[in-house]
């Protein structure tokens, strides 16, 4: 019996423990983004800590392009975004036809220590004939 209370001593210690780190960490907080893309792309819109973007290119490295057998698109990259004061943002993306996923996983000065994730779909053809992507997800701050 001892033995028991014991053990459920330890497990009750083990999820107050848990549940304060998880109270610690920084909850996610919805942004807005979009990019026009002819053979580059540039961010258009953004909010949030994301407006010192707009006007910034994404630039893209390792991309993978291919067609499936099934005649599916997809592409594969990894992106790097500096706006002109030399704040980096680092991440990937993952596309399927008009549809996909971003993931941040990296930033310099004003963006150390962000996250973010979320989906990328087409929006529409603008008047100049650039394509409008919208990005949607949530991003935080690692505390330090």
């Amino acid at each position: 019996m001892r033995r028991r209370a014991v053990i459920l001593l330890v497990l009750v210690s083990l999820l107050i423990v848990v549940m304060g780190a998880a109270a610690n960490a920084s909850p996610g907080q919805a942004f807005y983004l979009e990019k026009s893309c002819t053979d580059v792309c540039e961010i258009t819109h953004a909010e949030g800590p994301f407006n010192v973007l707009i006007g910034e290119m994404i630039n893209y490295q390792d991309r993978v392009l291919r067609e499936n057998p099934s005649g599916h698109f997809l592409e594969t990259a990894r992106i790097t975004v500096v706006d002109d004061v030399g704040n980096t943002l680092l991440g990937q993306i993952r596309f399927k036809d008009v549809a996909g996923h971003f993931t941040i996983t990296k930033g310099t000065g004003a963006f150390q220590g962000v996250h973010a994730n979320g989906t990328i779909v087409f929006k529409e053809v603008a008047a100049d004939g650039r394509w409008v992507y919208a990005l949607e997800g949530t991003y935080h701050f690692e505390n330090n």
